[in-house]
């Protein structure tokens, strides 16, 4: 080998390794040519997480059949049009950013079922509501408080009861339950399912809840007095009383009672703080506008949520701040019919064609329907509602990333009332016909898909 050559293979070595060892630099640490935009940039990665798993992604015209949750590496940084799919379910697409050296997450992406597998369970029904923990439907029918067991399709009989149910709470541990009558409170515990304690209360003169703090207590008032009752006993504990000023609605959450009243001086309503153990703590008053029918909806992160359902107002008052600084702390909605907690701290509310939600001092338009909005229901995934209209249930995602993803799942006349069970996977509904009921099951998702959802 003569020396020129050795010359012309060392130099073109040295060379191919000068322009090679950066590249192989640059792509270990992932450094790309990005031809979307022309230039060197670190790729991302995309996350999907969906339910069902077993589902067809589709990555700008590109197919993959994949088990989720499922990691796209090395993306180069564009925006990428995703849609998924399965048969048999609603499916669901998206337009998402990845961004250089970041990894976008697509998670919560529930496929709702496409036709409910739908089952008959009881008919002629009054009045009804679920309780998850034990699965059971608790329920009126010809003149008897009834419980059916939705494992084992059982039905036992509570008691015989002619009253008309207006309204019945469960308590938070879901042990005891508060039924209402235009006449009459009723009390009922799960550990004793076949008695009905009455009430010894004036139902025309004094509301009753249930005491959050003491699950076998009512908190009941009357116009001047609020009083601890034994529904065992029917003996009363007065906690306070307010003299000639009227009592409008109270709440009670961690060893607090919140109540509105209406100064019988200057015809204002306030909203003032009571503890029971420390019956010498002073609070400020919070005033709010004159109304006949305040309802105080509950406490949540130190921010009282009230509606006037006469002006179809909703507040929401901030505790630490006095009345001085309510106009400056506090949010007025106009034209808001209902509100309900979600367990993440969102507040979603809603009139008969739109619906709100509001997560920290994020507030977030979700629908504006031309139709008739009965209910809006929270769904465990922690990113869908169920909107509720008389013939119609669909979910509607709340990533607000790209467009809402819609799925109606059911289509018939006269819903009356919904709730999910336990799992998350079904939904229990009644239909109205001939002023009484008939409900209904439904599977909305796989049966497996209940250990996906958040806890």
């Amino acid at each position: 080998m003569t020396l020129r050559t050795r010359r012309f293979l060392y130099l073109s070595f040295a060379a191919i390794f000068f322009i090679v060892a950066p590249l192989t630099v640059l792509y270990t640490t992932g450094i790309r040519w990005n031809y979307y935009k022309n230039k060197l940039e670190k790729i991302g990665n995309l996350v999907i997480r969906t339910v069902p798993r077993n589902v067809t992604i589709t990555l700008n015209d590109e197919i993959f059949k994949k088990t989720t949750p499922w990691r796209f590496n090395n993306l180069l940084s564009n925006r990428y049009n995703i849609q998924i799919t399965s048969e048999g379910y609603h499916s669901w697409q998206k337009t998402l950013a990845v961004n250089s050296g970041e990894t976008t997450f697509a998670e919560h992406i529930f496929l709702f079922k496409k036709d409910l597998s739908v089952k008959q369970i009881l008919d002629n029904v009054d009045f009804w509501i679920y309780e998850p923990t034990h699965a059971l439907i608790l329920f009126k029918k010809n003149n008897s408080l009834e419980l059916f067991n939705l494992t084992n399709s059982q039905t036992q009989k509570i008691v015989d009861f002619n009253e008309t149910i207006t309204d019945a709470t469960w308590s938070k541990n879901m042990q005891v339950l508060l039924i209402t009558t235009p006449t009459q409170y009723y009390f009922w515990n799960y550990n004793e399912p076949t008695k009905l304690q009455l009430i010894n209360s004036q139902r025309s003169t004094e509301n009753c809840n249930l005491y959050a703090d003491k699950v076998t207590s009512l908190l009941c008032a009357n116009e001047t007095q609020l009083f601890e009752v034994n529904p065992y006993t029917n003996t009363r504990l007065e906690l306070f009383t307010e003299q000639a000023d009227k009592i409008l609605d109270f709440y009670s959450d961690q060893g607090i009672i919140y109540f509105l009243k209406k100064n019988s001086l200057d015809g204002n309503v306030y909203l003032r703080i009571y503890k029971p153990n420390f019956p010498n703590d002073t609070y400020p008053d919070y005033l709010l506008p004159d109304s006949t029918d305040y309802e105080f909806v509950g406490v949540e992160d130190k921010l009282a949520i009230i509606l006037d359902h006469t002006h179809q107002k909703l507040y929401l008052l901030h505790l630490e701040n006095n009345e001085e600084n309510f106009n400056k702390s506090s949010q007025i909605y106009n034209d808001i019919s209902n509100v309900i907690f979600a367990p993440d701290g969102t507040i979603i509310f809603f009139n008969d064609w739109e619906v709100w939600t509001k997560r920290g001092e994020q507030l977030a338009l979700i629908t504006r329907q031309s139709g008739s909005i009965k209910n809006v229901l929270w769904y465990p995934s922690n990113n869908h509602i169920l909107l509720v209209q008389p013939n119609s249930l669909e979910f509607i995602e709340l990533d607000e990333r790209d467009q809402r993803n819609r799925a109606k799942i059911l289509e018939t006349e006269g819903i009356k009332k919904v709730q999910f069970d336990k799992t998350g996977t079904q939904i229990i509904y009644s239909v109205e016909k001939d002023n009484t009921q008939i409900i209904f099951t439904g599977d909305i998702l796989p049966i497996d898909a209940g250990d996906l959802l958040p806890n």
